[in-house]
């Protein structure tokens, strides 16, 4: 006995559980936001946005690529930058005003965590760390 508006299946098929099987589109199916296509499967997200796994391995490799080397000496070259013209700011404050403040120091110290970060492409590390406090 059906209750009322569930239909009856057929008496010859027997019903199966193991897959949803929908008429329409899927309701509450996710797309990617990068490629537009249909996630069927897994999703990760990213800064709010949903991607599907294809896009993320492309993101992904574009974070590993690149010389190490290449990305240490720039950002050496961009610390090493940023500290001479914190120095020149401490030097020319203390100068202009007669006095001695922390405060430019930790500005000077801000800027060359900064270049160093730009420089090594935003990846960070102990390594990169340690070079913007010698730097400073």
């Amino acid at each position: 006995m059906a209750s009322a508006g569930i239909p009856e299946p057929p008496a010859g098929e027997a019903i199966q559980f193991d897959r949803a099987e929908f008429k329409t589109k899927v309701p509450g199916s996710v797309e990617c936001s990068a490629c537009r296509q249909p996630i069927d499967r897994a999703y990760y997200e990213l800064n709010g946005q949903v991607l599907c796994e294809t896009c993320v391995h492309q993101i992904d490799a574009g974070f590993v690529g690149g010389s190490r080397f290449k990305r240490f000496s720039k950002a050496s070259v961009y610390g090493l930058l940023a500290a001479v013209g914190g120095t020149i700011i401490i030097y020319l404050f203390r100068e202009i005003t007669g006095w001695e403040a922390g405060i430019i120091s930790i500005l000077a110290g801000y800027m060359i965590g900064s270049a160093v970060k730009q420089g090594s492409g935003y990846r960070g590390g102990r390594v990169y760390q340690i070079m913007a406090v010698f730097l400073t």
